[in-house]
């Protein structure tokens, strides 16, 4: 009998363990996830965990590495920027998430409500460096703060997965303090 290695016994462990903790997480359902900032919260679905490193100001940082389906929450308190409203704040997130693509084809914005809020979303795809990228982009006005939401998969995916993100962006809240 061949033994294996010890880096292949451990690497088989850790997808082992993953594993175990994926299916623990999908047979409990859909999970509510609170902003490490308190501020907001979104329900992630059943086969989705909490990320790190999506992004560095992230206040919810959730998805799937097996799917490929992400989703980041980023916050701006109002009066942190003098002047910026939500007219700007719409516009400069969008700008900053367009800048870095190469090939950017975004569709037209729209107005929506989110959550009781007032809320913007748009679509782009391009690629982010070498790696094609299709996104949906929202921004919501809350009562404290200014809300970007992003969620992302690969383009080939989108069509299909774009009332399931759009679906779980809805479950977006902002926590107001008393």
């Amino acid at each position: 009998m061949r033994r294996r290695p010890a880096s292949e016994s451990c690497a088989r462990l850790l997808g082992l363990a993953w594993l175990l903790c994926a299916a623990l997480a999908w047979a409990a359902g859909p999970q509510v996830v609170q902003a490490s900032d308190g501020r907001s919260q979104i329900t992630m679905p059943e086969e989705w965990l909490q990320q790190r490193g999506l992004h560095d100001n992230a206040e919810i940082q959730i998805g799937s590495r097996l799917l490929n389906q992400y989703l980041i929450v980023v916050t701006e308190a109002k009066g942190a920027t003098p002047g910026l409203g939500f007219e700007d704040f719409v516009r400069i997130t969008q700008d900053d998430l367009l800048e870095p693509l190469v090939d950017a084809q975004a569709g037209k914005p729209y107005d929506l409500t989110i959550g009781g809020l007032r809320a913007r979303q748009f679509e782009v795809r391009g690629s982010y460096g070498n790696t094609p990228v299709a996104y949906l982009h929202t921004a919501v006005e809350g009562r404290e703060a200014l809300f970007q939401i992003v969620a992302w998969c690969r383009p080939a995916d989108y069509g299909r997965l774009q009332a399931r993100l759009k679906s779980i962006v809805g479950t977006f809240r902002e926590i107001t303090k008393p």
